[in-house]
């Protein structure tokens, strides 16, 4: 099977990183994009998390000891992307957004010629796989409801502090399951995210030109400078309508008002259908404005305090989601088992084993 291009270019499986607080070792990698490249890691007190690291993958290399470079005519690119990119990780840090359904970030840092930004790591299935992994159905109107509401109130918490994310979409939403078998969808992977001044002006030069093609709107192609939440709702619209059909949404510039209804299950309610067409329309001054509004079409109420309504009781995932802990940091013995429970899944998480790797690294053990 042919390895991912972005994938190439990933720390090798063992390898460490230093913050100068902290010790990583990379376990497995969990996804790439043209940005960033992001790992599963062990701290040096067998704590689990998920570091992102920045890569420009088609402006950078990596010599024999991994640290990065780069040609001299892409120095300017890269170190205000590195910096951008800091800036961005540690505002989220920094203002101390603290919300149950978006990821935590703990600590910002350089190393290895380039920057590095440790999250909670978030075991569980993304919406896209929850659905793959249920035979390509789509869930019902109440279940996705269930599981959007947290994100409504997550990301309006974001446009509050004058943050937008986008790269909202089923990909970066995590289904992790709690003590009581309920699920939480955490908003992940802040890599496009970026900060607003008052004035509306961002405050990092990062244009987020970066997209996903069906989730983007079209002014997130030529790149956003001025607080754009319009964006966020176009994606969280998208996202709502593959919960509810099970298709990737078309390209913004492509998809017409047709599609979407027709991709709709035929008994939506008219309500619910109109504000996904709002959410998703062409021209963001005819677009619902705002996450509140978006809600408010939905019939939603995402007016409650953070911790109230963060989880869904009416989706189940098999098998066991708790963050992984491994005690013995420096025991080679130890990575060689964890290579094993996740063999066949640490090239791309699209091919995600049955069992889970922590059912069989728990098995590896026993």
């Amino acid at each position: 099977m042919a390895v991912d291009k972005k994938l190439e270019n990933a720390l090798p499986e063992g390898f460490v990183v230093k913050s100068g607080k902290n010790i990583y070792r990379v376990v497995k990698v969990l996804g790439a994009g043209g940005f960033g490249i992001t790992y599963k890691v062990i701290r040096q007190d067998g704590v689990v998390f998920a570091m992102k690291e920045f890569f420009r993958n088609e402006l950078c290399e990596r010599d024999e000891a991994q640290t990065i470079s780069y040609l001299k005519s892409n120095k300017s690119t890269i170190e205000t992307g590195i910096e951008d990119f800091i800036t961005e990780a540690g505002r989220l840090n920094k203002q101390s957004i603290s919300h149950p359904n978006i990821v935590s970030i703990y600590e910002v840092f350089k190393a290895n010629n380039t920057a590095y930004y440790i999250m909670e790591y978030i075991a569980g299935v993304d919406l896209l796989h929850y659905i793959k992994n249920n035979g390509n159905k789509p869930l019902s109107l109440e279940q996705a409801i269930s599981v959007m509401r947290p994100i409504l109130q997550a990301t309006s918490l974001l446009h509050k502090n004058n943050i937008t994310h986008l790269d909202i979409k089923h990909e970066n939403i995590i289904l992790t399951k709690e003590d009581d078998n309920s699920l939480r969808p955490v908003l992940i992977d802040f890599g496009l995210s970026k900060h607003y001044d008052n004035k509306g002006k961002a405050t990092s030069t990062l244009t987020a030109a970066g997209c996903t093609d069906g989730f983007a709107p079209i002014e997130q192609y030529s790149g956003l400078t001025e607080f754009t939440p319009e964006a966020d709702v176009y994606a969280l619209g998208a996202t709502l309508l593959y919960l509810l059909s099970a298709k990737w949404p078309a390209k913004a510039s492509d998809i017409t008002t047709q599609q979407i209804v027709e991709a709709l299950p035929f008994d939506i309610p008219e309500d619910t259908r109109d504000a996904i067409l709002k959410a998703m329309r062409k021209d963001k001054g005819d677009r619902t404005s705002s996450v509140a509004l978006f809600a408010s079409h939905l019939g939603v109420d995402i007016d409650f305090q953070a911790g109230e309504g963060s989880v869904t009781h009416l989706l189940n995932i098999g098998g066991d989601t708790t963050p992984i802990k491994i005690n013995n940091f420096r025991k080679p013995l130890i990575y060689g088992v964890i290579a094993l429970a996740v063999i066949g899944g640490a090239i791309w998480i699209i091919n995600r084993p049955k069992p889970t790797p922590s059912e069989l690294l728990t098995e590896a053990i026993k």
